[in-house]
């Protein structure tokens, strides 16, 4: 689809959301960057939020409906019929500061080379803390977690050109590893920019699509893993480093949800791709606890 210069077009997936709505899509509407589309996509909520949450009557705000598909394919609908240069996938209960969109468009106005923008993240409501998107050095950030920083896409916007270019989309056989996965692709093609303004304020609650640590999670989490190394995703260097830090995290992970026998087979998986790291992490994990 051909794209209009200069356009956001803001992909909001909306899944029971309720009232919460009403915030997200003011904080769209209220900022001083006016050259928005709002793609509203209601993935089969059972309570019909578009139906009964009271919108402002705005033209900019595009309302569609469709059966149950999920997250990753629901934010790929979006995407398909957006018509923007820039593409913010914002989750249906975050809201954005007012200068949010105008300090990232013109950044990447400003640098040709940058085909993504993250910048500041406060959570809320509770316990409120404040973090930066993993940007920058993609590959240590989100695949050996290296610092403390999000991934949500809320926090960024992305040229549309490098998503359309590259042929990158929201990989639909992950739920919430998904988000990672498609920094992981981009960081492959493209350079990612975190600016200081434009602060993402991030509702963590229970209504959220955050999720508790459970069995579901583990297996998306393994197969996020085998995703990596399908598509040929795997850091450019130390990969076994890799592979022994993150069979370590599956270990721990299922260990703490019950789940003993991938626990014991991501154990020895740790140990046997790099034994000098597995030990590595277990004399940090006893100097951690003393």
């Amino acid at each position: 689809m051909q794209k209009e210069k200069g356009l956001v077009s803001v992909i909001i997936p909306v899944y029971n959301t309720g009232e919460i709505l009403q915030d997200t899509v003011n904080s769209v509407l209220n900022q001083p960057y006016g050259n928005l589309e709002i793609l509203l996509i209601d993935d089969g909520s059972p309570d019909a939020t578009l139906k009964n949450v009271l919108l402002p009557n705005d033209p900019r705000i595009i309302k569609l409906t469709q059966p149950n598909q999920g997250m990753a394919r629901t934010r790929n609908n979006g995407l398909a019929i957006a018509k923007g240069e820039f593409i913010l996938f914002l989750d249906h209960d975050d809201i954005i500061e007012p200068d949010f969109i105008t300090e990232r468009v013109n950044y990447l106005n400003s640098h040709s080379d940058i085909g993504f923008v993250g910048g500041p993240i406060r959570t809320f409501p509770d316990n409120p803390k404040e973090y930066m998107a993993a940007a920058e050095n993609i590959e240590r950030q989100v695949l050996f977690l290296e610092g403390e920083c999000l991934t949500t896409p809320s926090s960024y916007i992305i040229r549309k050109t490098v998503l359309d270019t590259n042929s990158i989309r929201l990989n639909e056989k992950l739920s919430s590893t998904a988000d990672r996965f498609l920094l992981v692709q981009l960081a492959k093609v493209t350079k990612g920019a975190n600016i200081e303004k434009g602060k993402l304020l991030y509702r963590i609650s229970q209504s959220g699509f955050s999720q508790v640590l459970k069995p579901s999670l583990m297996y998306d989490n393994e197969l996020f893993y085998y995703e990596l190394k399908r598509n040929k995703l795997m850091p450019h260097s130390n990969v076994q480093n890799f592979k022994s830090l993150y069979f370590w995290g599956l270990s721990g992970g299922f260990y703490k949800v019950r789940k003993y026998f991938p626990s014991i087979k991501y154990f020895l998986f740790s140990f046997f791709s790099s034994p000098t790291k597995f030990v590595q992490i277990i004399r940090n994990k006893i100097f951690t606890k003393s």
